[in-house]
Formats: C-alpha cells, structure tokens, sequence
C-alpha cells in the first residue's frame, strides 16, 4: 500500500514543472519493517525503522540522493502528514539546516495561512534528523523539506491549476546569495 497519499502524484508532476532532474520516491510506510501483519506503532526513541528512508542508513534510497547530488544541486523533499498531527498547518516547509530557501510569500499566496516555517513558526517535522538533509548540509547544498497536510494533498489532487501554482511556488529552491 502506497502512504503519504498525493505526494507521488505531486513529485512527478515536480518533474514537469521544475525541470526536475530526477524523484526518488518511498513507497511503504516508514514503520513497516517494524511492523507484524501491517500493525504496528511508532518504534522506541532512538530506534528507526530500516523502512524509513529519510532516517535510516544504509539504503538504496540514501545512495541513489548521493549519487544525484554528487556534482552539486539542490533537493526538495516533498512528504506527507495527517492533519491532526499538526492541525494550524497545511504545510510545514524546513531548510533542515541546509542553506535551501523557497519563496515563503509565494507558497503563502497559493496556500494563505496554512504555511508554517520550521522553526521559527512551529516545532515539530523539521527533517533534522533526515540522512538525505544531513548529506546536503555535509556537501553545503540547499535541502527544502515540504510536509502537506492530508487534506491539501486531496485539494492539490483535485486541480490541476492549484497544483501546478503550489508546485511553482517551491521553486526554485536555491542558496542565499
């Protein structure tokens, strides 16, 4: 089963309309290693999931992002949430401590009051601990982390005009000059 419904769709509709170069894209739940006969719960703290792909090491998904931003480049990382997580947010947009930057004003003009910057505007799904942000801040190269709500993703889903303006209001995502 597919999770993060809409983000697929989203990622390789970036393709298009950012000129990406390329998507990597994680299928199955970020707990599902972890998890017997598709039950589960969140791991311990300080335990991730082999599953995971931004949090565990090593993957074929961590190798293939080196391999892509070898020669430099920036990512953008798009992910999922369930609104309840994080009910004041459509979107949560994270430079994971990289130098990546977005155009926040032009997101909030295609998303209004939804947009959150993490952290000076709320404190939870940052992507701090994300490895493909940490190989990014180790290279210098920008890194935005995007989570959307649920609810967005079923919006971005349903217009193809709201989805190309949120998709090009992400770009592009580039270094402080």
């Amino acid at each position: 089963m597919f999770f993060d419904r809409g983000t697929m769709d989203l990622g390789i509709r970036a393709l298009e309309v950012l000129d990406a170069r390329a998507l990597l894209i994680n299928t199955v739940h970020r707990n599902r290693a972890l998890m017997q006969d598709g039950v589960g719960t969140s791991p311990a703290p300080g335990v991730v999931s082999p599953s995971d792909a931004a949090n565990a090491t090593p993957t074929f998904f961590l190798a293939a992002h080196e391999a892509l931003i070898a020669d430099g480049g920036a990512t953008l990382q798009l992910h999922g949430f369930r609104d309840e997580k994080a009910p004041q947010a459509s979107v949560i947009v994270s430079s994971s401590g990289t130098n990546g930057r977005i155009d926040i004003g032009a997101l909030r003009q295609v998303v209004h009051d939804g947009v959150r910057v993490f952290p000076e505007e709320i404190n939870m799904l940052g992507a701090l601990r994300n490895v493909e942000a940490r190989a990014c801040r180790e290279r210098k190269l920008p890194f935005v982390h995007v989570e959307i709500a649920k609810s967005l993703r079923d919006e971005l889903a349903s217009s193809d005009t709201l989805q190309r303006r949120f998709l090009a209001a992400l770009a592009p995502v580039q270094s402080p000059d």
